[in-house]
């Protein structure tokens, strides 16, 4: 915040004192001889001070001289009252008024006010000179006083404006955050359903193609089927609705091979599909958030071979070595040229990424299609959000 602008007011008043002091210098300088010159003189002195303020700092600090010098003459001259007065205001002036104080200026205001004083009471020179000392130090006290107080409430009310930027900055952040978590509390529903709907839809749509085929062959094993996809379906169901109420929670995996095996169940009606599972005991013991993100990976592996890659056969290792969890899946699938990062390879890869692990996709025309992977046993995020 400008320091002049601050202290307008103020400004104002200093002026509206300084011209009444001119006009009573005026007044008693007319009872001279030499008019013409006091009156040249009172009014150079008024608009010096008057524009002194829009003046450059050099050209100032020259006009605070000029203004020093026209008064001593006038209190030498006249031997006036007003004039020594004068002095006082030219202080308040210094002081409070100017943001930068000018040693050299006020030495000169303070050498040529106690001359003046001087020359108007030489009678009792030692007293006077003590007497305009010490006025000239409390006005001195008063008016640095004066702009403490007001160069505090100048700083305050600069806080002020910074604290309401900051503010405003801030609510710009949460703004930006709060866009940015709803984006991506979509996008982990948008996950979530694309991992657990989809990969019901597949085997539920295996399951009916299943029916379908042996209905009029094996009429009790197409009947079984179908009521597995109506289980299927149920559980579908179930997922989005979950899906969709809970926005911020996700499934925890607390029992890996558990959960692996009900992926294995809901293909069991079909004599299409085989898995075959080498599961390491001592993997139950990593963290939650580990035995989550597998069981997500390893869906949507299965899904991803059945749906795009056609594969009807899955060997399934998951072990640990040293201090790392380690996890193959591969399926017997047609040969993928190029590997394309869908939104379920894309899922995946942030999954085990989050918990510090790698992940690799591998595709020809001897081995079908194989996802591995690496996550480390002591990664320190527990949970997983999709």
């Amino acid at each position: 915040m400008n320091f002049l602008s601050y202290a307008k007011g103020r400004l104002a008043a200093l002026k509206i004192f300084q011209l009444l002091a001119l006009v009573l210098i005026l007044q008693a300088s007319l009872n001279s001889h030499i008019q013409i010159l006091n009156i040249a003189l009172i009014i150079l002195l008024a608009i010096n001070d008057y524009f002194r303020k829009d003046l450059s700092e050099p050209v100032k600090n020259i006009s605070y001289i000029f203004s020093n010098i026209i008064i001593c003459f006038i209190c030498y001259k006249f031997k006036n009252d007003e004039a020594s007065f004068y002095y006082t205001l030219m202080l308040v002036d210094l002081i409070v008024v100017n943001k930068k104080i000018i040693k050299s200026i006020f030495l000169i205001n303070f050498i040529s006010n106690i001359v003046s004083i001087a020359m108007l009471y030489s009678n009792n020179l030692l007293y006077t000179i003590g007497s305009a000392l010490s006025n000239y130090a409390v006005t001195l006290v008063i008016c640095f006083l004066i702009r403490n107080i007001i160069m505090e409430k100048a700083k305050k009310e600069q806080l002020y404006e910074e604290l309401k930027e900051t503010n405003l900055t801030l609510k710009e952040y949460s703004n930006k955050i709060e866009e940015l978590t709803i984006t991506n509390e979509r996008t982990r529903i948008a996950q979530e359903l694309h991992d657990s709907i989809g990969h019901s839809l597949v085997a539920l749509s295996m399951n009916l193609e299943y029916a379908e085929n042996v209905i009029d062959i094996k009429p009790e094993k197409a009947k079984v089927t179908i009521q597995n996809c109506h289980t299927l379906s149920k559980d579908c169901l179930n997922t989005l609705r979950k899906a969709v109420s809970i926005l911020k929670e996700t499934t925890n995996v607390t029992n890996l091979r558990e959960v692996i095996e009900k992926i294995f169940v809901n293909f069991s009606h079909t004599d299409k599909y085989q898995f075959n599972f080498d599961f390491d005991e001592e993997v139950e013991k990593a963290s939650v958030a580990i035995k989550t993100c597998i069981f997500k990976t390893l869906r949507e592996a299965i899904t991803n071979g059945i749906k795009h890659g056609n594969a009807t056969s899955f060997n399934i290792h998951i072990y640990k070595l040293e201090n790392n969890i380690i996890f193959k899946i591969e399926n017997n699938g047609k040969h993928c040229k190029e590997i394309v990062r869908s939104n379920g390879i894309i899922g995946m890869e942030e999954r085990v990424h989050a918990l510090n692990g790698e992940i690799f996709f591998n595709s020809d025309e001897n081995s079908g299609f194989t996802t591995e992977g690496k996550i480390p046993e002591n990664t320190t995020l527990e949970v997983i959000n999709d």
